[in-house]
């Protein structure tokens, strides 16, 4: 499988290739942004899976491009992001998380997923969690529901 940076056997992320890769993703949105003329204040960031993954670190690392983010089949990208922000919390006010995981996912145990929506409410988002029954997978019914959300916004 192709994925935006490498995740370790024992589950944990190779955190300075997240950055780099988040940093180029950044500068692609910033350029995108100005030759096409669209509002990075209306922009989100969406992934599933590894994806998911790249979403929450995108908006960890450069909350100034997005105005939030929806994660389906996530987990926490970063043991210690002020660690990996050089000790500067990102500051997420006014940010939206939508994320939408599986209760029986390996790939996003429960605890990360707490430890994840903890940490985004720390640094002033507003998180949405959601949780199916199932594993790996994106559930029809939170897509219908974070979609009707986003209408509302």
């Amino acid at each position: 499988m192709i994925r935006w940076f490498m995740r370790f056997p024992d589950g944990g992320f190779d955190e300075p290739g997240i950055v780099r890769v988040c940093d180029q993703l950044a500068e692609f949105v910033q350029a995108a942004s100005q030759r096409y003329g669209f509002d990075l204040g209306n922009l989100w960031v969406a992934g599933f899976s590894n994806g998911a993954n790249a979403s929450g670190a995108l908006l960890l690392l450069h909350p100034e491009l997005f105005r939030g983010a929806i994660a389906f089949g996530t987990t926490k990208s970063f043991v210690d992001t002020l660690a990996v922000r050089h000790g500067v919390a990102p500051n997420l006010g006014g940010k939206t998380v939508f994320i939408a995981n599986g209760a029986l996912d390996d790939y996003s145990p429960a605890a990360k997923t707490r430890a994840m929506v903890a940490e985004f409410e720390r640094f002033g988002a507003k998180v949405e969690l959601r949780v199916h029954g199932g594993g790996h997978t994106i559930s029809h019914e939170h897509v219908r529901e974070i979609s009707r959300q986003l209408q509302s916004l």
